[in-house]
């Protein structure tokens, strides 16, 4: 086993982190189906983590991500719904066709092949300013293939995220409504080097395996961060079952 680049969630915390998921989600009915609506085709997630404070007994945010999940048949298909959509997102599923086409080339292209193509957006990434330091959003990134198969699984998930700091810094509850992209969540009020900033977050993608494709835009195959994952002995489980902690 490789020497441990990630700190575990239990090295950082001495408890589990309660996790609290809302959603933003669009369908449309006809006669016969629901489908999604062409307005809103991605389903949108804020992923809030939490932890128990042993002084006041309630529970403090730690950190927060947004998500979008969008679904397609294939790459063809998602070019034609994104046609007339804002570049960025267009731009993701190029960069996804591209890792697809190398992923061919490197394994049997029979056994690769995906029914259905799924693009998680990973934005506004923001940990409070209280748990910086500490190796939290590394930790917390090698979870998201568990987070994305409870919320949506799919047969191929690629994750695409840029990195683009918060310009003011913000109560985490008024952060939480920015709708801009973000990777971060600091200020130049605070006295940081917003280069430094965006050199951490790099650093702190690239750890965790993801591949800078230009722009300051990373991707990676979900499949991928969970074997990265593996290899930092973070082992998936997944169960229907609800657990009762003693505090």
């Amino acid at each position: 086993m490789e020497e441990k680049l990630i700190r575990h969630l239990s090295d950082i915390f001495d408890q589990n982190i309660y996790v609290d998921i809302s959603s933003n989600i669009s369908r449309v009915l006809d006669d016969h189906r629901i489908y999604r609506n062409l307005s809103f085709p991605a389903d949108a997630y804020t992923v809030s983590f939490m932890t128990l404070n042993d002084k006041t007994g309630e529970l403090e945010t730690v950190a927060f991500l947004m998500i979008s999940l969008l679904r397609y048949g294939s790459i063809e298909e998602a070019k034609a719904i994104l046609e007339d959509y804002d570049g960025d997102r267009m731009d993701a599923v190029e960069y996804v066709e591209e890792l697809i086409e190398t992923e061919k080339k490197n394994y049997n292209e029979d056994i690769f092949d995906p029914i259905d193509i799924q693009i998680c957006d990973l934005h506004n990434f923001y940990v409070s300013p209280k748990y910086r330091g500490k190796g939290v959003s590394e930790a917390l990134t090698l979870r998201l293939p568990q987070i994305i198969e409870e919320l949506s699984p799919a047969s191929a998930t690629y994750i695409s995220t840029y990195i683009n700091p918060f310009v003011d810094q913000l109560d985490i509850g008024l952060a939480k409504e920015l709708n801009e992209r973000g990777f971060g969540g600091y200020s130049k009020g605070m006295d940081v080097d917003m280069d430094e900033v965006r050199a951490a977050a790099k650093k702190s993608l690239e750890r965790c395996g993801f591949v800078n494709v230009g722009n300051d835009h990373y991707v990676i195959d979900c499949a991928d961060l969970a074997y990265f994952a593996e290899k930092n002995e973070v082992h998936y489980e997944t169960t229907s079952q609800t657990y009762e902690y003693e505090e």
